[in-house]
């Protein structure tokens, strides 16, 4: 959960996150910021 709020913090102040990336290795999305605000 803590990772999904970073990635969120990320995201807001529009900075890259080359760690955040799904299991296959492409860039974090949409689809997935949307996954994290759902466990939040």
């Amino acid at each position: 959960m803590q990772a999904a709020i970073n990635n969120l913090e990320r995201l807001s102040q529009g900075t890259n996150m080359p760690e955040a990336e799904g299991a296959d290795g492409k860039p974090f999305s949409k689809r997935l910021l949307k996954n994290n605000l759902s466990y939040l």
